[in-house]
């Protein structure tokens, strides 16, 4: 039940228990969990000090590759909403904690956002996208 999933990441109260739930449950997650699993992140981190914190350090990083993997395996099934969400909540991590995502995952949303009608986007996801690339430092071959 994906409904279910989504309660449980949102009731995480730190990153290793969304990191964690990601790990056992990923098999049976969509891409909206995986974007819900950024946003519940993204909301630890500037909410609780110590979770920026923990986030901040680099030798934490490694906790959120799997995710960072699985962000990349679920190319070509985010759509318009999740590709603007994870987007947004990868560069945001980015600016916070110098989390650095990899090239990989940033050029498959960058493809997904191609293959979508613009139409499916609005001004606000368009700019949220826009400002998520020029964040994080990507260069793109297609003007937003």
């Amino acid at each position: 039940n994906n409904k279910g999933l989504m309660i449980s990441i949102n009731q995480c109260m730190n990153i290793l228990e969304v990191t964690n739930l990601h790990r056992n449950k990923r098999q049976f997650m969509s891409s909206t969990d995986l974007s819900f699993c950024w946003n519940q992140i993204v909301s630890l981190v500037k909410k609780n000090r110590e979770e920026h914190a923990f986030l901040s350090r680099r030798e934490n990083h490694g906790i959120v590759h799997l995710l960072m993997a699985d962000t990349v395996r679920f190319s070509g099934k985010f759509g318009a909403r999740n590709i603007t969400a994870t987007s947004h909540k990868l560069a945001t991590l980015g600016k916070l904690c110098k989390l650095k995502t990899d090239t990989h995952v940033w050029k498959n949303l960058e493809s997904e956002f191609l293959k979508c009608s613009h139409r499916d986007f609005s001004a606000w996801d368009i700019s949220n996208v826009a400002w998520a690339f020029a964040s994080a430092q990507q260069t793109t071959e297609h003007p937003f």
